[in-house]
């Protein structure tokens, strides 16, 4: 997610291909997606330098963690980057890789160049990546100190909120992972917090090797937490890690054949289980090991050519749920991860499809599946007894939650909890049950208030979950807990630090040329320049194709859907093609755009006065998924943010 963050800073568009006719099948992957970009956008909130965002929480501390309750953050990795030049001199060579590389070109002095990637030292030089005008690519050099070749154009620096990436919970407690607070500039700091009750968090240290991994699966078994990561190349397990307490953590030599990339890791109090795929045969199928110290992993022996499969800790022991290529789904039964027994499906009625979302219920199960003939939630239980499984469709259930998009389904004590988003206005849902055919309706206000309702997680004391503080910097995590899924409260002493402003130090001049307003990011562009209108000269070309899927209703559409940016493609060059899938939104009193391929006077603001107006509500044609998980002053941030032009004047 952060990683997304961090291109969303130098792109402010979307890049993602989807296909309709597999919305299904990839909807869970484009709701994180849309959630990443809307809950991580670096750009702005508001005209003034202190805005109040509607929706955001009350009453919450800002500053440094406090040494007593939180530890020390990470240190910040320092780092720079140049996003664009202007050339300096004439002839300056274009080169197919760095110093070395065979000439593809040459640059004269005042050409303007976009970078992609550096610098790279070679022999006290400086090489970029660059894209010029004419579709001219490859590597310069930055020339000698005293003498450049180019003018390197730096972003205006701003300060990110803290992000949580993953919340997790267990028997032991609950961990949180994700980036602290830091500015643009510099490497996003990881971090990991721990707590036994969900209300006092404390900062951990992981080791470089965890901290560097891109994805973590963390699980809390038999030994305590367990962390598994994949490595960069996302073909094999790149280590795993062991911690009593969630705070401090070893590494654990463990080893597994290449082609396994980890997936999921779950524990029940007796066994961890590692879900995989299994790409060695260029098949991809899943594939299941377990462990009972994180250490010595054995593999599960599976039908081949699953489906899917799904694990689910249920008491000591764990429950796999595997669908085969013909639709058929099979409960598998385990108490110490070696010896797997078969249950029996005694139900009258089978389970259509391994579930979306399931959870332990007392001693069996409740899930859901997607009725297809009715694009409808369907609501099951299961009652595990004797080495058999009864599958029980929950009619009753089905008419209490309709209208509810699912997005989680969570084990608490006995009872089971769902959240969701109503279709109709996006509010917020919880909901619980004792025995799957009866649900109550949790009072979910002040979750509502306090910025809705993110990652969420269940474990020793019951359900914690993720809210947000939106500042003009962006939204802030605050971590929230309640024992049953009512009467929730914030942490009273947030462990992460609130980021108030996205400006850090003066504001910028008000930009007159493409390079200039590339250079700012959109909330130090509207929390220094409001809704003022920019102007600047750029080519006017499109786009290489981009796209993607994002159900729902999004309002007002040309500002809130995460792919409206795409109509409007401006390089600071003449070119083809643009760099990027879009540049800003285009405002509907602009009806008409220019012809393409050609010089423009371009004139937009930041914090358009529709901000205030952006809503996402669920998508019922989608019910089992919830990208109603977007708080709505999240959306209105990144409303608030995008650029929208008002006005494109032609060259004459």
């Amino acid at each position: 997610m952060h990683a997304i963050r961090q291109w969303t800073d130098q792109h402010p568009t979307l890049t993602a291909a989807s296909l309709l006719a597999a919305a299904l099948l990839l909807l869970g992957a484009s709701a994180l997606l849309i959630m990443a970009l809307l809950r991580s956008a670096p750009q702005t909130a508001s005209a003034s330098p202190t805005p109040t965002v509607p929706g955001q929480a009350s009453g919450l501390a800002s500053g440094t963690p406090s040494a007593s309750t939180s530890g020390t953050p990470p240190p910040l990795i320092q780092e720079t980057s140049a996003f664009g030049a202007v050339v300096l001199v004439d002839g300056l060579r274009v080169r197919a890789t760095a110093a070395t590389g065979a000439a593809v070109g040459s640059l004269a002095s005042g050409d303007i160049v976009v970078i992609s990637q550096g610098p790279q030292s070679v022999d006290g030089q400086d090489w970029y990546e660059v894209s010029a005008t004419n579709e001219l690519h490859g590597w310069v050099s930055a020339g000698p100190s005293a003498g450049p070749f180019l003018e390197l154009h730096h972003r205006v620096a701003a300060e990110l909120p803290a992000m949580v990436d993953d919340l997790m919970g267990g028997p032991d407690g609950y961990v949180a992972l994700g980036s602290a607070s830091h500015g643009s500039g510099d490497a996003a700091p990881r971090f990991v917090i721990a707590s036994a009750d969900g209300a006092t968090w404390t900062y951990g240290s992981m080791p470089a090797g965890a901290t560097r991994a891109q994805r973590l699966e963390v699980a809390d078994g038999p030994v305590g937490w367990v962390a598994v990561a994949p490595d960069a190349a996302a073909t094999r397990v790149a280590g795993i890690w062991r911690s009593a307490d969630g705070l401090a953590w070893q590494s654990v030599d463990a080893s597994f054949e290449a082609g396994f990339l980890p997936e999921a890791l779950s524990a029940s109090t007796s066994v961890y289980a590692l879900t995989m795929t299994d790409a060695r045969s260029g098949t991809g199928h899943p594939a299941l090991f377990t462990s009972t110290d994180g250490s010595s992993w054995q593999q599960v022996s599976l039908p081949t050519a699953l489906a899917s499969l799904t694990v689910v800790p249920e008491g000591a022991g764990l429950l796999a749920l595997t669908e085969a290529a013909d639709g058929r789904v099979t409960v598998r039964s385990t108490h110490d991860g070696s010896t797997w027994t078969t249950l029996t499906d005694a139900g009258a009625t089978a389970l259509p499809a391994t579930p979306q979302r399931v959870a332990r219920l007392g001693t069996g199960l409740v899930a859901t599946t997607i009725d297809q003939a009715k694009a409808s939630l369907a609501i099951w239980t299961a009652t595990v007894s004797g080495g058999s499984v009864t599958w029980v469709r929950r009619a009753a259930a089905e008419s209490q939650l309709a209208g509810v998009s699912l997005g989680e389904l969570l084990a608490v004590g006995d009872s089971a909890v769902a959240v969701g988003h109503r279709f109709e206005d996006g509010q917020l849902q919880l909901w619980s049950t004792t025995d799957g055919a009866t649900w109550t309706r949790k009072d979910a206000a002040a979750l509502e208030t306090g910025g809705g309702i993110g990652l969420v997680a269940s474990g020793k004391a019951g359900l914690v979950a993720t809210g947000d503080h939106v500042t003009a910097a962006g939204p802030n995590p605050v971590l929230w807990h309640s024992a049953s899924g009512s009467a929730w409260q914030a942490e009273a002493d947030p462990v992460l630090a609130t980021v108030t402003h996205a400006l850090d130090g003066a504001c910028p001049a008000q930009p007159a040329t493409m390079l200039d307003w590339l250079a700012i990011p959109g909330a130090v562009g509207a929390e220094c320049f409001g809704d003022a209108p920019i102007s600047f000269r750029a080519w006017l070309t499109a786009g290489p194709g981009c796209g993607g899927l994002a159900p729902g209703l999004w309002e007002p559409p040309w500002l809130a859907n995460p792919f409206a940016l795409l109509g409007i493609v401006l390089t600071p060059f003449e070119a083809h093609y643009g760099v990027d899938c879009g540049s800003a939104a285009q405002h509907p009193d602009l009806s008409t755009l220019p012809a393409e391929q050609q010089w423009l006077q371009v004139t937009g603001h930041w914090a358009d006065s529709a901000a205030a107006d952006c809503r996402y509500r669920p998508d019922p044609s989608y019910p089992g998924s919830d990208v109603g998980a977007i708080p709505e002053a999240d959306v209105i941030f990144r409303c608030s943010t995008t650029f929208v032009v008002t006005e494109l004047r032609p060259e004459r």
